[in-house]
């Protein structure tokens, strides 16, 4: 999964503050809110370790790591809210 997918998908990309960020540098994350639920990645930093993924807010132990996933996921999210 690549940033482009988030972007594509209409995430918005989230800056947190250097004295704010878990490792000392400058770091983002991206976000999206379908309703209720928001959605959030991995931050750069530890996308650059691990690769970039996408969970449920508060459920972080769900990590989706395909795009294709990720885009169902969102599409089904999109159309089902209400």
């Amino acid at each position: 999964m690549t940033e482009q997918t988030f972007i594509d998908l209409g995430f918005d990309k989230q800056n947190i503050p250097e004295e704010e960020g878990m490792h000392g540098s400058y770091e983002y994350y991206y976000r999206l809110e379908i309703g209720e639920i928001v959605l959030i990645t991995n931050t750069q930093v530890e996308a650059e370790e691990e690769g970039w993924w996408a969970s449920i807010f508060e459920y972080y132990d769900l990590k989706i790591k395909g795009s294709g996933d990720l885009e169902d996921l969102v599409r089904i999210l999109s159309l089902n809210m209400e």
